[in-house]
């Protein structure tokens, strides 16, 4: 389907906006060709909502259909199409307790509502013009967002800046698929051969577009997801205490008896704009009973899984072959920053550089061993620094400071579909070389930009868009 013009919806919706529970306020929100008919059966005050002005408050009481008082409400009037779905629309809101808010609903669907769907209204929005498809899964982005990362790439999208960099590189190729059409619906009349160079450069300037757009998957992902920083080592060096330093409070079990550690401890921080699941793991040696084996055998899972491993080691022990062994053996799963705790102890931290510095025998397609951090987890001194060393592992810089204006992907469907398009273009450029048939080059050229369609919803099925919006809560 592609995105058409205002769509006419018999039905008016009705839902609770607000998350259900005690607050503040709650909001039943209608929307359709009669919410306000609907609203202003429910609604006693001194304004009449169906003549209502647009964007007026009104203060009055929800009723229902026997004349009881429900609560106190305040009805919001949004006309169409200056609302959020482009449709009438009217918000009252009333008390933030569940029974107000369940019996101003109840009442508002005997009047004729009907319960929406989860996210019928974006649905609606998407369906009206008023934000395309990339946009409006913006909106559950940004209701979900867990770090300040997150929320600043999410808020970037439903400002349209992926929409609009997908937009200007699909002009171009359409712009090409015009012409190769034309030349085979209207042959006869084309004298001059198609030009290779000329087209060439565009495709090949579209493709360079897309691959800088997926160079930005990585980042992306991570801003929206986070990542696990997994805490390994032998027993005692500290594990529990880093993880305690870090998070800022006393989350993990801390003794002088080797061990404590036997299942791991997650816990999650932002660090830098990023979410961080740190996990404390019991230690790394050989199981003194069944239960520590288990404990050892999840830790070595969890590094599996992690984007970055921080071996921790006490500066006062001697970094000798079982050391460097130890770092060798993390890096063949994961990416290892050596972290030498206990620094308030004294020692000499050159003598760790020396060591680790150069990366040790890890073995071929192992990870990088970064450069020695040092803290004290007792004090917290470097624990700041080695929060920066963690950001720039992860991301090569504060994610927040260091991205400017690129748009960043965090959505797989839209990675999904800009791959395919970029793939396309893959073999139209190949295509071109080997001086294929006009047809052939028209077929991959319409893939790309069909592809690239499905990130704004100009190409996209009805199943598509029942399973994106399905994802949205109740009410938005």
């Amino acid at each position: 389907m592609s995105l058409a013009q205002p769509q006419t919806n018999e039905h008016t919706i009705a839902a609770l906006s607000t998350p259900p529970g005690v607050g503040a306020i709650a909001v039943v929100r209608l929307s359709g060709p009669n919410a306000r008919a609907i609203a202003g059966r429910v609604f006693s005050g001194t304004e009449d909502l169906t003549k209502a002005s647009p964007r007026t408050a009104c203060h009055g009481f929800a009723v229902n259909e026997s004349g009881e008082c429900l609560d106190e409400v305040l009805a919001t009037v949004f006309s169409a199409p200056h609302s959020y779905t482009g449709e009438d629309m009217v918000e009252l809101s009333c008390h933030g307790g569940p029974l107000p808010s369940a019996l101003v609903l109840d009442a508002v669907i005997r009047a004729g509502a009907c319960p929406a769907a989860p996210g019928e209204f974006t649905k609606r929005a998407f369906l009206n013009g008023k934000l395309d498809l990339s946009q409006a899964e913006a909106i559950a982005e940004v209701i979900g967002a867990r770090s300040r990362a997150g929320l600043k790439a999410a808020l970037s999208q439903l400002g349209g800046s992926l929409s609009e960099r997908v937009r200007r590189t699909r002009e171009k190729l359409i712009a090409v698929l015009a012409e190769l059409e034309a030349r085979l619906d209207f042959s006869e009349d084309v004298d001059e051969p198609l030009g290779v160079d000329a087209t060439g450069r565009v495709i090949g300037s579209a493709a360079e577009d897309l691959r800088r757009l997926l160079d930005g998957a990585s980042l992306g992902r991570l801003a929206r997801e986070g990542a696990r920083v997994v805490i390994a080592g032998r027993p005692n060096v500290g594990k529990s205490s880093l993880l305690n330093a870090m998070v800022g409070r006393d989350r993990a079990i801390v003794t002088t008896v080797p061990g404590t550690t036997r299942d791991a401890i997650e816990e999650w921080v932002e660090v830098g704009g990023i979410l961080l699941t740190l996990a404390d793991t019991a230690g790394l040696r050989s199981a003194g009973d069944e239960i520590e084996a288990e404990g050892v055998r999840r830790t070595r899972s969890l590094i599996r899984e992690s984007r970055l491993v921080l071996a921790v080691m006490e500066m006062q022990t001697t970094p000798g072959e079982e050391t460097v062994r130890l770092v060798a053996e993390l890096a063949r799963e994961a990416p290892v920053l050596p972290v030498v705790n206990k620094m308030d102890l004294g020692g000499d931290p050159e003598r760790w550089r020396k060591a680790l510095g150069d990366p040790p025998e890890r073995g071929e397609g192992a990870h990088p061993v970064l450069p020695c951090s040092f803290v004290s987890a007792l004090t917290g001194e470097g624990v700041d620094a080695l929060k920066g060393r963690i950001v720039e592992a992860l991301c090569g810089g504060g994610i927040l400071d260091g991205w400017g204006d690129e748009v960043l992907l965090t959505n797989a469907r839209h990675i999904d579909a800009l791959r395919r398009a970029h793939e396309a273009l893959g073999r139209t450029q190949a295509a071109l070389e080997e001086g294929v048939t006009e047809e052939l080059l028209a077929f991959e050229v319409g893939g790309a930009v069909r592809a690239m369609g499905e990130i704004s919803g100009e190409s996209v099925t009805e199943e598509v868009l029942d399973s994106i919006f399905s994802r949205f809560c109740v009410g938005k």
